[in-house]
C-alpha cells in the first residue's frame, strides 16, 4: 500500500508533476510545502508512525477528522469534502500574502517581513527561526510558504548519501 501511495502523490518537486498526481490536484506551493506526505515504503510506515507518538502521542488519531465519512459520499468525496474545511481554516500561503500578513504581526516575525521582505534575506529569516518559535495559528503557516519558497534545497553537484527508492521497487510481480 505504502508504495502504491506514493506512486499516486506524485513527485516533491515541481517540475516533475504530473495532473493526476495527488500533489497537483490539492495544490502545491513548492517542492517543500506540497501539503502531502507519505511513507515512501513499507519500513517507512512502521517508523513513521513512531516517530509521530513522539511528538503528539497517539492522541492525533483520535481527532475529529480521523475516519469521518461525509454521509451519502464516497471515499473520493470524503477526503475532497474534509481538505476543503482544513483549506478553509487556513488563509492561502502565496508567498506575497504571507508577507503582507506577517508584516502586520510584532517582534520578531514582523520584523522580517518589513525589513526583509526579499528571497535574498533568507539567512536572516533562518537565524530568527535559531531562536525564535514560529508564530501560533496561521502565521506558522506564513512563514513556512515564506521559507520554502526560498530556500533551495538542491545544491548544485551535491548527491545524496542513500539513493532514493522508487514506488516500483517495492512492488512485486
Amino acid at each position: 500500500m505504502a508504495a502504491r501511495l506514493t506512486a499516486a502523490k506524485g513527485s516533491a518537486e515541481a517540475t516533475a508533476a504530473r495532473s493526476t498526481d495527488l500533489r497537483t490536484r490539492i495544490g502545491r506551493v513548492n517542492g517543500l510545502f506540497n501539503f502531502l506526505h507519505t511513507a515512501d515504503e513499507p519500513v517507512d510506515v512502521a517508523r513513521e508512525l513512531q516517530l509521530s507518538s513522539y511528538q503528539a502521542s497517539w492522541d492525533w488519531c483520535a481527532g475529529p477528522r480521523f475516519g469521518t465519512e461525509v454521509a451519502g459520499t464516497g471515499p473520493w468525496e470524503t477526503v475532497t469534502t474534509l481538505l476543503a474545511e482544513l483549506a478553509a481554516e487556513i488563509p492561502a500561503h502565496d508567498v506575497t500574502a504571507s508577507i503582507g500578513r506577517l508584516a502586520q504581526q510584532q517582534a520578531p516575525w514582523g520584523c522580517c517581513a518589513r525589513d526583509w521582505p526579499e528571497p535574498a534575506r533568507v539567512e536572516d529569516w533562518l537565524g530568527v527561526l535559531c531562536h525564535a518559535p514560529l508564530p501560533d495559528g496561521s502565521g506558522r503557516w506564513d512563514v513556512l510558504a515564506v521559507l520554502t519558497s526560498w530556500i533551495d534545497c538542491d545544491e548544485e553537484g551535491v548527491l545524496p548519501l542513500i539513493a532514493t527508492g522508487t514506488a516500483d521497487a517495492w512492488r512485486t510481480g
